[in-house]
């Protein structure tokens, strides 16, 4: 990185050193005479969100347990005292201390002010939450409006700052597109994580085309929510874990507010000409006792940097919530959320590695389009017993989307000849449901409680996929052209199923030790259905074969997936650990679908691995940290190889093969930080990042050619680091990325003269940001500067759309950002 650069962030760095630590709001109980009971059991409900918590407090109290939430209704309850239910603010100063007496309805704390206040860039799951368990469980709770500077941020990278190993993808403009991998996973469309919206699977269709085409706009989200590979035995079998992104609702007992952001994006200029795109949101939110609402919207319009890069996407969010009073039954909350969004764009293609060298914005095809709807609607029903000790979550969600992509996909060194164009077109429509059922064991006299967490989920799916000759032209006009010449074409359907059931505890065996053991079985049903048309040419272009063939395949499989955790609380931090095992079905539809140069194996199988976590993690008011070690096996990876297969007219044809290749295994070292230092009562300065370092290789006893190669996709080193200042009403940023080399097919092979596999170099890149704020009228003005340095980069080689060819990230460009808050 340039000299510069390092210097900017170097000097903010050093600000903050040598600045004490901030006390923590403290939440103390004490008994009819005013002394502090040594022993309370706490169980601690977000009245803003379904976060949930029970632990013991001793004489000192406990500290407020989620900085994000500012009312929660707490259970107290103690041997020898009556227990009390009471709704609580959370305390308005950072050293204010709030006295609970367990005698009924004795403190009133409705006049307790609390002033508008961020939450953590970096946190933690806790340890039972809206019906899930991750005690022992890696996990990172992202919170992007705390964590950047400027608002409306569209670069990815910035916003999984703090989450080690993310290996983002960065080839479209406006963040359109999220595909991002954790622990040398592949990040195409984010298809080797459990993508999911307020806990709801999001992507196509999670067993045979778990890709993922939608991501919520980063306005509309709150917090973005990561587990590790030990999630599988409550999300099912995916090895990078579960990424959840947990959108804003509506608050209760609130008048309608509004929230707008307005930015405009400029790229340098390109022939004389400025290239940009502009971005509006808005959002109107409100609630009163027993009901809240919001409604939000999102379009983004323009263009990239590269030329041939035009879009428009519009997306429109409704959430409703609604809770009863408290009746002898317990407590009935729900929740309905309707997500809709809309996209085209125009596909640049890709370029060769001597275009990225020579002129990385050019463009070579201006016929390539791109299509997304994507529906998602969902209901949660939340019901909290009179008695406390067990609450029962269930949910039911929908989709129906479709995908379409149209162009010419020969390699970026040929000529588009600009005849009819290849369609491939999806359709996907899918309904799933997840019942889970909680139980919370408090053992009398001592420090510790157990739980049980049962639950049992389902889905079934509804998919096609159909390739063909699309319609001449080069506008966005998607048809099947039915008078188009002979050549390959496909039309499958998809029908998929699952079933599953899971168990997972906690097992308290001292006031510091317990352990979380699991399982998790599942039952899935996989079947393809349709025909597909094979042609093949002479040298002199002439048909000389042209077939059309029925093909069935179905699978059927039961998958057992056991786990267990330990986690080890000592007054300073927690050790943890975990052991899980993890299954990915083989996707039908990319076996049936023509990409550039890839033929998939008929033998092609499931792949299977287990993940492992040792780790330590600490938080408190003034720094966060997650120091650990993983390791990733794979049973039969999936991949891709260079090699030749025999063709009737080369004899022997160069392909990429997607097999199973062979076992593999990825180790690394995992740290995540965040540091806040006060300086006066206005002043304040926050670091946060992470670093990971990865070794990967294939094992002993693979194919010949790739024993002992590196994995694919697998950076030896990921950096991030973000340093935040704020003083008064100003706020400024630096962010900075390093993102080591890696290969992109199984013989490490760094350059083919198609750029369709090979080396993706190591890079660095830096963004500056800076951001006003008027407190009194809730205006604040925001300049981000992206790609400061102008470096030239890439993260993706594509092997069909939006390629193939290596993608250019974008250059340098400049954001201006007004927001509104009432």
């Amino acid at each position: 990185m340039h000299a510069v650069g390092k210097l900017v962030c170097l000097v903010l760095a050093m600000w903050t050193v040598g600045v004490g630590e901030l006390a923590g709001q403290t939440v103390v109980v004490q008994d009819e005479t005013g002394r502090a009971m040594p022993v309370v059991m706490v169980q601690w409900s977000c009245l803003e969100s379904e976060a949930v918590d029970v632990f013991t407090a001793g004489a000192g109290g406990f500290q407020w347990p989620d900085v994000f939430c500012q009312r929660a209704e707490v259970v107290f309850s103690a041997v020898g005292f009556e227990t009390d239910t009471l709704e609580l603010r959370r305390p308005s100063g950072a050293s204010m201390t709030l006295e609970v007496s367990m005698r009924p309805l004795v403190v009133d704390l409705s006049e307790a002010e609390v002033g508008e206040e961020g939450g953590e860039p970096l946190t933690f799951m806790n340890a039972l939450e809206a019906g899930g368990m991750y005690r022992g469980v890696k996990s990172a709770v992202l919170s992007p409006s705390s964590q950047l500077v400027v608002d409306g941020e569209n670069q990815t990278r910035n916003v999984f700052a703090a989450l080690p190993g993310a290996n983002v993808w960065e080839s479209d403009a406006a963040g359109l597109q999220l595909g991002i991998g954790v622990r040398g996973m592949s990040p195409n469309r984010s298809a080797h994580l459990s993508m999911r919206q307020n806990g709801h699977p999001i992507a196509a269709d999670p067993l045979g085309y778990p890709e993922a085409y939608y991501t919520p706009p980063m306005p509309f989200v709150e917090e973005v929510q990561w587990v590790s590979g030990a999630s599988a035995l409550q999300y099912g079998s995916q090895l990078g874990g579960m990424l959840n992104f947990k959108l804003r609702r509506g608050s209760w007992s609130t008048a309608p507010k509004l929230r707008t952001l307005t930015s405009a994006t400029v790229y340098a200029p390109r022939e004389g000409q400025l290239r940009g795109y502009f971005n509006a949101f808005a959002e109107v939110q409100g609630g009163g006792k027993r009901q809240a609402w919001l409604v939000g919207w999102d379009q983004k319009q323009g263009s990239g940097w590269r030329d041939n890069a035009r879009f428009q996407s519009a997306t429109v969010t409704v959430g409703l919530r609604q809770r009863t009073n408290e009746q002898p039954r317990g407590v009935w909350l729900f929740e309905e959320r309707f997500m809709a969004m809309r996209r085209t764009e125009q596909q640049p293609g890709g370029v060769t590695d001597a275009q990225m060298l020579s002129d990385p914005r050019r463009s070579d095809r201006d016929r390539n389009w791109f299509e997304v709807d994507w529906n998602i609607g969902s209901m949660d029903v939340t019901w909290l017993p009179q008695r406390r000790d067990i609450d029962v979550q269930g949910s039911v969600h929908g989709l129906l989307a479709s995908r379409k992509s149209l162009g010419f996909l020969g390699t970026p060194n040929r000529v588009d000849p600009g005849v009819e164009r290849d369609l491939i077109w999806g359709d996907f429509s899918s309904l799933g449901w997840d019942v889970r059922m909680t139980k919370r064991v408090v053992q009398e006299d001592s420090d510790r409680f157990s739980a049980l967490v049962l639950g049992t989920q389902g889905y079934l799916g509804e998919n096609r996929m159909r390739q063909g000759p699309g319609l001449p032209g080069a506008d966005a006009t998607f048809g099947f052209n039915p008078q188009g010449p002979l050549r390959p074409e496909s039309d499958f359907t998809f029908p998929n199923a699952q079933r599953a059931a899971f168990a997972q505890g906690i097992v308290a065996l001292s006031d510091h030790l317990s352990i979380t053991p699991g399982l998790r079985v599942e039952g899935i049903s996989t079947f393809a259905e349709g025909t597909y048309r094979e042609v093949i040419y002479d040298g002199a272009g002439n048909v000389i074969e042209d077939s059309v063939f029925q093909s069935t395949n179905e699978k059927r499989r039961t998958v057992l997936l056991p786990g267990v955790g330990v986690s080890w609380k000592r007054p300073t931090g927690e050790w943890y650990g975990n052991a899980v095992r993890n299954f990915r079905a083989v996707n039908f539809s990319d076996i049936q679908i023509n990409n550039l140069g890839v033929v998939v194996d008929p033998d092609i199988g499931d792949e299977r691995g287990a993940n492992f976590d040792l780790g330590y993690r600490t938080a408190n008011e003034s720094w966060t940290l997650d120091v650990s070690a993983f390791l990733l096996l794979y049973q039969a990876r999936i991949g891709l190889l260079a090699t030749t297969i025999p063709d009737p007219i080369l004899v022997e044809k160069p392909v990429l093969l997607r097999t199973n290749l062979s076992d593999a295994q990825t180790s690394g070292l995992e740290f995540a930080g965040r540091g806040s230092w006060s300086f006066t009562e206005n002043s304040r300065t926050t670091i946060v990042g992470s670093f990971s370092a990865m070794h990967s290789r294939y094992a002993k006893g693979s194919l010949p050619v790739i024993e002992g190669n590196e994995v694919e996709l697998v950076p030896k080193a990921i950096v991030r680091l973000s340093v935040a200042h704020t003083s008064g009403l100003w706020s400024w940023q630096c962010l900075m990325q390093h993102v080591a080399n890696q290969f992109t097919e199984a013989t490490n092979s760094t350059y083919t003269a198609t750029a369709l596999h090979g080396l993706i170099p190591r890079h660095q890149v830096l963004d500056l940001g800076a951001q006003r704020r008027w407190s009194d009228s809730g205006w604040s003005l925001g300049l981000k500067v992206n790609n400061a340095l102008n470096t030239q980069y890439f993260t993706r080689r594509a092997l069909a759309y939006p390629g193939p060819g290596i993608l250019p990230a974008d250059g340098i460009n400049v954001r201006l950002t007004l927001r509104y808050s009432a």
